[in-house]
């Protein structure tokens, strides 16, 4: 007993047609398998910093001191909620520095799991920022134009102070990061060696 499209030609072949009408249901099968395929990547386009996003996060929170991994959980959730509901630019800004707190990590050698503690922090506080930003808009998109000329002037006022807050913060961040890479000069040796040294010169005197 045959049954549904990919059975037509089979069909068709009972009833004296041939196996003329393969092309036909493959072309079906084949435009179904590509509208599939467009609307993957079409919500991968949609949400393509979320997904690059995703394994920044992982790769901090994976390789945090282990004291700190509960809560680089909690602060990993919290901006990709804030990545996928945040308008734009919050979604690319944090993705900037997630990029450049990991890229800054390799050149710290003296306090590292701090370093990293910073990172996950300025996460978290500008995903917070970026919630109560979308909270702001949604709630000035429900209200009525032309109403009191002081409210207005008051939205005014607090919208300009949200949008400053939205691009200083993460500016302010990637500043740290750059002064926290260029803050120590290069040594001779490993900051580890030399720390061992001083500790055995002390201990042999």
């Amino acid at each position: 007993m045959y049954g549904g499209p990919l059975f037509v030609s089979r069909r068709c072949s009972d009833a004296g047609s041939g196996e003329t009408n393969i092309v036909p249901t493959l072309s079906l099968f084949l435009l179904w398998l590509l509208n599939g395929l467009l609307v993957l990547a079409y919500i991968s386009a949609d949400r393509l910093l979320v997904l690059l996003l995703l394994p920044v996060l992982f790769w901090l929170i994976g390789n945090a001191p282990s004291e700190q991994r509960p809560r680089q959980i909690l602060i990993g959730g919290l901006a990709l909620i804030t990545a996928l509901l945040a308008p734009p630019p919050i979604p690319l800004l944090l993705l900037a520095m997630a990029v450049a707190g990991t890229a800054a990590l390799p050149f710290e050698h003296f306090n590292r799991p701090a370093l990293r503690w910073t990172i996950a922090r300025g996460l978290g506080l500008y995903s917070l920022i970026g919630l109560a930003f979308l909270i702001y808009q949604t709630w000035l998109t429900g209200q009525s134009a032309g109403g009191d000329t002081l409210l207005e002037r008051g939205q005014t006022y607090v919208s300009a102070l949200a949008g400053i807050a939205v691009y200083a913060f993460p500016l302010g961040v990637l500043g740290y990061l750059a002064q926290k890479v260029w803050l120590h000069p290069p040594t001779a040796r490993e900051p580890g060696d030399l720390i061992s040294g001083v500790r055995t010169r002390r201990w042999r005197s």
